[in-house]
């Protein structure tokens, strides 16, 4: 894909594989440029146990991301990195 928006987070240069079965989605290095760096993802979400607490496995690898655009980004490092809404650097 050229460009994707999901969420807070707009994607450019996507590319990988994306396997929907038994009620799992699994992401297969799924490359990407963003927040003025890049990244690959592998993981999984899954359901098929149980409907409420989805199984979620993901690995992350990044290199060069903004810290102040990864911060409000993503809420998991706004809690992990309170300094990150005033760091600045990659």
């Amino acid at each position: 894909m050229d460009k994707l928006h999901y969420d807070n987070l707009d994607m450019q240069n996507v590319s990988g594989s994306l396997r929907i079965a038994d009620e799992t989605v699994k992401l297969i290095n799924v490359r990407t440029d963003a927040l003025d760096g890049s990244m690959v993802i592998n993981g999984s979400y899954s359901t098929r146990n149980d409907k409420r607490r989805p199984e979620i496995a993901m690995s992350y690898d990044v290199k060069g991301l903004d810290i102040q655009k990864t911060y409000y980004a993503f809420n998991t490092v706004q809690k992990l990195m309170p300094a990150g809404n005033s760091s600045t650097g990659s």
